[in-house]
């Protein structure tokens, strides 16, 4: 399963979502993948340029489509709205490309159905279901500043707090808050799912921090 993608832009399209084709390297040849994400995401995007995006990847009888987004909090929101009854892929990601995922949090949190009716193809009714269903189970998209850290997990706190320090080391050694903060979340993400995607019972915490800090450290070093 694909979680992550970084490659050059071969071609990009902007209708209602940002449509890009990333060219994806393996040892033996280059593939084009295309990856339909938010609008907002194209800023500064051109062919010839590199992308990256965390992906979720929806498998039906008839198609296979990655959907892209700039953090992977963005992604896990955007499995959280379309994990509600009637809610699909289509219409998730328009209610993300409309409102933004801080809006939409904050939407959600404050039962604002009008906001949320906004987005084209959702209605009322779809927006009340969104309420109803994820109200109160949904946390800051931002990793570093939300209170229930990196995975919204008991032990929130402690992951906060440690990845924190993760950034910290990161942009000492010179890299770049962003490149920082893409390459710890890759490492994170390889910790929690593993390589066959099971989730694991990993927990970043002082004790993890070496391991997470070298993977990071070899993914920003390719």
């Amino acid at each position: 399963m694909i979680s992550f993608i970084r490659g050059e832009v071969l071609d990009l399209e902007i209708q209602d979502f940002l449509k890009v084709v990333v060219a994806f390297s393996t040892d033996t040849s280059t593939l084009g993948l295309t990856v339909i994400a938010p609008a907002a995401l194209s800023q500064g995007l051109r062919i010839g340029t590199f992308a990256e995006f965390w992906v979720s990847n929806i498998v039906r009888e008839d198609s296979n489509t990655l959907y892209g987004f700039a953090t992977r909090e963005e992604k896990k929101l955007f499995e959280r709205l379309i994990s509600v009854s009637s809610i699909g892929p289509r219409i998730g990601l328009a209610v993300i490309n409309s409102l933004g995922a801080d809006r939409l949090v904050e939407a959600i949190e404050n039962d604002d159905v009008k906001l949320l009716a906004s987005t084209p193809g959702l209605g009322a009714k779809g927006a009340s279901k969104i309420i109803l269903d994820l109200k109160g189970k949904l946390v800051s998209p931002n990793p570093v500043t939300t209170e229930r850290g990196v995975n919204g997990n008991v032990n929130g706190d402690i992951q906060s707090a440690t990845f924190k320090k993760l950034l910290e080391a990161l942009t000492g050694l010179g890299f770049k808050l962003s490149d920082a903060k893409a390459a710890a979340e890759r490492a994170v993400e390889e910790f929690e799912t593993g390589v066959d995607g099971a989730t694991s019972a990993f927990t970043l915490n002082d004790d993890s921090l070496p391991e997470v800090l070298k993977r990071a450290l070899a993914s920003l070093r390719k």
